[in-house]
């Protein structure tokens, strides 16, 4: 939250200070709220006390670097100031002294508060609390329709040349980062719903055809390991009664009917089968 207040220097600080022009008093409780107080965005600050400013209800204050030094030259540590509220201007103005806990390198007519101290100030001698601005994070983000629509009871419209009275408030909801960056995963999404059934087709067509030729190339392997006649002689092989007289040898293999032979100069045992008639002839 911030709050502001009209100042000028009272009578004694101006001839002590040289300072004549009037000031702005601005109360806050977030550095976050005034880009000349975020340290976290560069802004020079230099802390002249180990109080916690922001939480403090002591009249301290950071004042801008020009009226630091004029004061440092008068050998002055407190600020006396007349402040008045804009909101209650049937209270007039008040006199305060402040400490200088800091100062800064911003704007050389703003003097901050800390927000504890200014609503103790309004509390005693202006008898109401108000704002000028609150900032605030929405914790559930799709809630951001649902607070829309509630707050525009509460608040007007927003009017870049003022309200209709003095105690029209309005809201701004920084939501454009948030409704852009919703649009563009819910258009991913509907992307996906497409493209994904699309790659797995693709997926289940590329595994069919690369097991098809993995069959196909261990068929090939197979055919290449068959037995051979040796070199020189007829692809097909001879009948028994013309076989060549230096077969080496024939033995049973373990299945009945079934005979190998071993010719020279092959480099593999080749297995022939053979059944009976009932003449007692063979069929090869």
């Amino acid at each position: 939250m911030t709050k502001e207040f009209y100042a000028t220097l009272a009578e004694g600080g101006k001839a002590e200070t040289g300072q004549t022009q009037d000031l702005q008093v601005l109360a806050l409780t977030n550095p976050e709220l005034e880009p000349a107080l975020d340290e976290a965005m560069g802004a020079p600050v230099l802390w002249l006390t180990q109080n916690i400013f922001y939480a403090s209800v002591e009249p301290v204050c950071v004042v801008f670097k020009t009226m630091y030094q004029q004061m440092a030259e008068a050998d002055q540590s407190e600020l006396t100031l007349r402040l008045q509220d804009p909101l209650s201007p049937e209270a007039g103005a008040v006199e305060v002294k402040l400490t200088e806990a800091g100062l800064h390198g911003g704007d050389t007519s703003t003097v901050y508060l800390p927000w504890g101290y200014a609503q103790r100030l309004m509390e005693e001698r202006f008898q109401s609390i108000s704002c000028d601005s609150l900032q605030f994070y929405v914790k559930d983000n799709r809630q951001l329709q649902a607070l829309h629509d509630w707050v525009q009871r509460l608040f007007q419209p927003v009017d870049i040349q003022g309200g209709d009275t003095l105690y029209s408030y309005a809201l701004t909801i920084y939501d454009q980062t948030y409704w852009s960056t919703l649009a563009t995963l819910q258009q991913n999404i509907r992307r996906s719903r497409y493209t994904i059934p699309i790659l797995l087709v693709l997926v289940i067509l590329a595994g069919a055809l690369i097991s098809f030729l993995a069959v196909r190339s261990a068929r090939r392997s197979g055919a290449d390991t068959l037995p051979t006649s040796p070199a020189g002689s007829s692809s097909e092989w001879p009948s028994p009664g013309r076989w060549p007289s230096d077969v080496r040898s024939f033995w049973p293999m373990s299945r009945p009917g079934t005979w190998t032979r071993r010719i020279p100069g092959a480099s593999r045992t080749c297995c022939c089968a053979w059944h009976m008639r009932r003449d007692g002839a063979s069929l090869w």
